[in-house]
């Protein structure tokens, strides 16, 4: 039994078991066909208290204006954090629009990242563990109407590469995906990822990024009112993915916001006009 194909070798001994259930219900039910989910328990679950809630919200809300309401619609179904995921997709659209015209990056990769960036922790709702994998679950399986089938399967991709392992041929959820849409998911991972470290304390100290293209090197400068050391370094640590699909050094530089017009100072004594009298 373990020589079978398609067949794991620690589901050997108990396969002849689940077998026979199979056949008597089959007998039972007098059906000829099985669709095999290949999800677990646990994936249904989830998603069935997911669409338990989607009456209830859409009776609330009315019909969303723009496709990322949508999106946020659906994170707030999956108990986001919605302050940090709103923090992670600017500062993510801000890195993208300033390296989109040296690396030519599509307009559809904005709507993806920021999308990505908006669910990238709705897999928490499952477990800590693995949930940039439950992420990518959820968004495969959830409820995304505004987007194609095509640009939801890049936004899983995109958000199930937030963290741990980089984009590679040999994962199944990216056999099928051209090279063009390969290089695209693991350019916008590199950019979700760093600024995902960007708020790595939740906090979000960092209020904007500029790129700047240097020599031989990309620089960041971080606005930030105090040095956000944690989160810089969080950001330096996440960079591998981006450093290596954009071929690129990069440097992160805290910067103080600039002050704009003169400061006030404290209100000057009035004059005091005395008049003789007479």
């Amino acid at each position: 039994r373990r020589n079978v194909p398609g067949l794991s070798a620690a589901r050997a001994d108990i396969i002849v078991a689940g077998a026979a259930v199979i056949a008597r219900l089959v007998r039972r039910l007098g059906t000829q066909q099985i669709l095999v989910n290949e999800r677990g328990i646990r994936d249904g679950l989830i998603l069935s208290m997911i669409g338990e809630h989607a009456g209830a919200a859409a009776a609330e809300q009315s019909r969303p204006q723009n496709r990322m309401e949508w999106v946020r619609i659906f994170a707030r179904k999956c108990r986001s954090n919605e302050r940090h995921c709103e923090h992670v997709a600017n500062l993510a659209l801000q890195i993208f629009d300033g390296i989109r015209a040296r690396y030519e990056l599509p307009p559809l990769g904005r709507d993806v990242l920021q999308a990505a960036a908006l669910l990238h922790d709705i897999g928490y709702l499952i477990s800590h563990s693995k949930h940039h994998k439950h992420t990518y679950h959820l968004i495969m399986h959830g409820d995304l109407p505004a987007f194609s089938p095509h640009e939801v399967e890049l936004i899983a991709n995109v958000a199930r590469y937030h963290r741990r392992a980089f984009p590679k041929r040999s994962h199944s959820n990216l056999a099928s995906l051209s090279d063009e849409d390969r290089r695209l998911i693991a350019q916008l991972s590199g950019i979700l990822r760093v600024a995902d470290g960007l708020d790595r304390t939740h906090s979000q100290s960092v209020s904007s990024v500029k790129a700047r293209a240097l020599r031989n090197r990309l620089r960041f400068d971080l606005e930030a009112v105090t040095d956000p050391v944690v989160d810089r370094a969080d950001a330096d640590r996440k960079s591998d993915l981006f450093k290596r699909i954009f071929d690129t050094e990069l440097e992160l530089v805290w910067r103080k916001p600039q002050q704009h017009g003169r400061i006030p100072g404290p209100p000057r004594r009035p004059k005091l006009h005395v008049v003789a009298a007479g």
